[in-house]
């Protein structure tokens, strides 16, 4: 008598692995999250990453909110090194990734930690769309019913060899110290993974722009701003409105706001402290002379305000040294001081 095949779900939160359990589709479920486009992404793994990561995610300004994974739920390099392993006991592994940046980075980190692993290992497939027929504005799995998740399953396709070396390839640029091995990326073939392309340039755009030394997020925001838009709120739904690689979660924002609103060069004024969730009439934002100037190009933030920023495997801390992006190009430009 044949057995039921033992199968191990690894998802990008619990939005996505609820609805699934509810579902009925069988075996056993896990998270994979971290905010990979935020803080120190190095070449590291095993315990020196965690801890790392960890820091990120719970240290002061942490990420690690409502929604995050409880003791044991979540999956570091070791639990997937087991996973993997016949001691894990799965017959087959499902990633449940989506399209936006920050799922794309997450997929690539799995992808480069399981072409780490030697030897046998569970069939590997992957659910992973940027749309869906009955969802006209589609952002997220989060926003499939459990049904709708459940047909995806179906249609789960087999992760190749091929792919799971482009995902090695694509974490080790990103992690690499230089930008300009994530753009040499950019110009391979990566029609295995279909939307990495589009999200790795979404985040070689944060970095500082050449002439004003905003990223594309902070230039967006003072410019809705600029242009009447001042409730929080109303700034947030525009912003996320703008996006074709939605990625930012309302506490991604309060961190940006609080860098625009920092002294000694701050770009906005802001009339009360802000509180998550945001909501309507919470509070309200204004340019600050320098904010008109900077928006205007005609004074460099990064000069007045410096920067102690990470962006992937890249830390940028000095304004006369740090890489640059260069909109009207679209290629990251040297450091203006390279020597």
């Amino acid at each position: 008598m044949s057995h039921p095949p033992s199968l191990l779900h690894i998802c990008n939160g619990h939005a996505t692995s609820r609805p699934l359990e509810e579902s009925g589709v069988p075996g056993t479920f896990k998270l994979f999250i971290d905010v990979l486009l935020e803080g120190p992404c190095p070449p590291l793994w095993g315990d020196a990453w965690r801890k790392l990561r960890m820091d990120v995610l719970t240290g002061p300004g942490g990420f690690r909110g409502p929604g995050a994974p409880e003791a044991g739920e979540d999956l570091w390099d070791d639990d997937i090194a087991l996973a993997l392993s016949p001691a894990g006991g799965f017959d087959e592994i499902v990633l449940w990734y989506e399209h936006d940046l920050y799922d794309q980075l997450l997929l690539i980190r799995l992808l480069a930690s399981i072409a780490r692993h030697h030897g046998p290992r569970p069939a590997l497939s992957l659910v992973c769309i940027g749309e869906h027929p009955e969802v006209p504005k589609f952002r997220g799995l989060g926003q499939l019913t459990p049904n709708q998740l459940a047909s995806l399953f179906q249609t789960r396709s087999a992760l190749s060899d091929a792919t799971i070396a482009l995902g090695r390839d694509a974490w080790t640029a990103y992690t690499d110290p230089d930008p300009q091995q994530l753009e040499a990326l950019l110009g391979r073939d990566l029609s295995a993974l279909p939307f990495l392309a589009r999200a790795l340039r979404r985040h070689l755009e944060e970095y500082p722009g050449v002439e004003d030394g905003l990223s594309r997020s902070e230039r967006t925001v003072l410019t809705l701003v600029g242009d009447g838009t001042t409730e929080i709120i109303r700034v947030w739904q525009q912003l996320v409105a703008g996006e074709d690689c939605h990625y930012m979660a309302d506490s991604w924002l309060l961190r940006l706001v609080d860098r625009l609103t920092a002294p000694p060069a701050a770009l906005l004024a802001i009339d009360r402290q802000l509180r998550l969730p945001l909501a309507p009439g919470q509070a309200t934002l204004s340019l600050t002379p320098l904010g008109e100037k900077v928006l205007r190009a005609r004074v460099d933030w990064l000069e007045h305000a410096g920067i102690n920023r990470w962006l992937g495997g890249v830390h940028l801390d000095d304004p006369q040294t740090a890489w640059r992006w260069s909109p009207d190009q679209g290629i990251v430009a040297a450091p203006r001081h390279s020597g």
